[in-house]
């Protein structure tokens, strides 16, 4: 700073140094003065008069007059050109002028400079704090800094917090922990402390919330049920835990605090529906009060209502079937535009069915002008009827309404079984290995089989669950088309198509490249489990032949 200014007066002065040495040097002058003019005149009539006298124009003896005549002249000549005084040559220098000047330039320097420039340019501190962002490395100074600062202070709570969350932001979880550590034991009930070292410890062990993390979670729920951080943590741990009842617990909670309609609601909205997703694949499906976000429902964006079964077939009603609840379009795709799940012990049933539980974001209840109600016995489990299987319908309704009686009432028969299956909605289930290997190769479809390795092959139970997958080599992990079989029929020969789409928005027809992925599942789902046994293709595109998939690694 200092610098800058010395050296912008240095420069002032140069510029004043070119204005006023001119202006204040004694001038010389331009010509011969009058004094001089008057003798050199002189000198010539004196040479004229010699000459006169030489060439006899003039008498010799008038030669003296002339001279005395010039003589008395030159005095004359020579008094009225005198020299001016030094003094008053000296007085007629512009002082006045050189002193206007050196105050006006430096102060017309200065002000312009205030007035247009960027003073503040020349202080280092601030350009570093409000110009471009620091660097990294001088980040990690300040953080390094910080630290030995905090340490030097063991009681500075919000030191630690802030070294804590600096080491988080820089990605040194295990530091971070570790400040989280003293934090805590500075501030023990601090729900927000608790979970940010919740965050921080799960990061360290390797993204995993298991264990001391969701303990830590659970105590800042107890401190504050409703804290943010901590509600989402403790969601996304039990989840992982595979706890989806508990998991969409939390969710709910966080959704109940946030403004509703928010982009925050509508995140939270669409991790629930990710944990029911998850918890219907998993063979756990949770019930729509357990699945909708804490929130009333729009006016005609659900339809509630009961299942019952009709007296004459409750006989035949076993406790430990699987009941499904379908809200479809009267007039459109046979896709249900929202699926409840739940056991047939639950009878008679309340239900609700709204746009959480859609099979698909493409079609949803509330954007139905009718539909129709069905209610499902499944002793198999199949979300497709069966023959043997228990069915009832409703009335024709229109989204939003109330009190809707569905009466389970019809058996399915195989002829009514097989027509329900002639063209299968994708999105509820995939036909049997055998029925689509059998049928004719489709445009866009993948054919191949699936065999197990020797090394894994004692590992196969008869009993076990074959599913075969396609998905997209880049985009969502969604299958694009997914077969189901028995493991007894292994090796097992597969084609996978567009009629076994798991959304009518992702087909397999429509990726640029796919992989094949085959599991051996021994508990049924469709969800990774340890034990389980996997194997996958290279990465191929739609309308591949003859692709194998040998099963060759255990699920750790």
């Amino acid at each position: 700073m200092a610098v800058f200014w010395f050296l912008a007066a240095l420069m002032i002065v140069v510029a004043l140094a070119f204005i006023l040495v001119p202006l204040l040097r004694p001038r010389a002058a331009s010509g011969p003065s009058l004094l001089e003019a008057n003798l050199e005149v002189l000198r010539g009539q004196r040479r004229e008069i010699e000459a006169d006298v030489a060439n006899g124009l003039l008498p010799a003896d008038a030669r003296e007059e002339a001279l005395a005549e010039l003589v008395e002249r030159a005095q004359g000549d020579l008094q009225a050109a005198a020299p001016v005084k030094p003094a008053a040559a000296a007085a007629k220098r512009p002082w006045l002028t050189a002193a206007i000047a050196a105050v006006a330039v430096p102060f017309l320097a200065f002000g312009l400079y205030l007035a247009v420039g960027t003073p503040d340019a020349a202080d280092a501190e601030k350009v570093g704090h409000e110009g471009s962002p620091m660097n990294e490395k001088q980040i990690v100074a300040m953080v390094e800094s910080l630290a030995k600062k905090v340490r030097e202070r063991p009681d500075d709570a919000q030191g630690w917090a802030l070294l804590a969350r600096s080491m988080a932001a820089l990605g040194r979880f295990p530091e971070a922990t570790e400040a989280y550590e003293h934090l805590m034991k500075l501030a023990p009930d601090d729900p927000q402390v608790l979970a940010d070292y919740a965050d921080a410890l799960g990061m360290a062990q390797g993204r995993s919330l298991a264990g001391r993390p969701y303990d830590l979670v659970k105590q800042a729920l107890r401190i504050d049920p409703k804290q943010p951080k901590a509600l989402a943590l403790a969601g996304t741990a039990a989840l992982d835990a595979g706890d989806f009842k508990d998991s969409i617990g939390y969710w709910q909670t966080l959704a109940s605090e946030v403004a509703p309609g928010s982009e925050d609601q509508t995140r939270i909205e669409a991790i629930i529906e990710e944990v029911r997703q998850r918890a219907s694949a998993a063979g756990r499906p949770l019930p729509a009060s357990e699945t909708r976000v804490a929130k009333a429902a729009a006016p005609g964006a659900s339809v509630s209502g009961s299942v019952s079964v009709a007296p004459r077939l409750a006989s035949r009603v076993d406790a430990g079937a699987t009941l499904f609840v379908f809200a479809r379009a009267e007039n459109g795709p046979r896709i249900p535009l929202a699926v409840l799940r739940s056991t047939a012990g639950a009878l008679p049933l309340e239900f609700t069915l709204d746009d959480s539980q859609a099979m698909s974001p493409a079609t949803k209840l509330s954007a139905a002008k009718a539909v129709r109600i069905e209610g499902l016995v499944s002793r198999s489990g199949n979300a497709m009827p069966q023959s043997g299987d228990l069915i009832g319908r409703s009335a024709v309704v229109k989204p939003g309404a109330r009190g809707v009686k569905v009466v389970i009432d019809t058996v399915v028969d195989a002829a009514s079984a097989a027509q329900a299956n002639a063209a299968p909605p994708a999105a509820v289930a995939a036909p049997a290995a055998a029925a689509s290997a059998a049928a004719a190769p489709a445009s866009g479809s993948v054919t191949g089989s699936v065999s197990v390795s020797p090394q894994v092959a004692s590992k196969v139970d008869g009993k076990a669950t074959v599913f075969v997958f396609a998905r997209a080599e880049n985009g969502p992990r969604v299958p694009l088309a997914v077969v189901r079989a028995p493991a007894r029929e292994l090796p097992l020969h597969f084609t996978l198509d567009d009629s076994q789409a798991m959304t009518p928005d992702l087909k397999l027809s429509s990726a640029e490249a796919v992989r094949i992925e085959a599991r051996v599942s021994r508990s049924g789902n469709a969800m990774p489990q340890p034990g389980d046994l996997v194997g996958s293709s290279g990465v191929v595109k739609p309308g591949a032949r003859d692709v194998n998939i040998v099963v060759d690694r255990v699920v750790p």
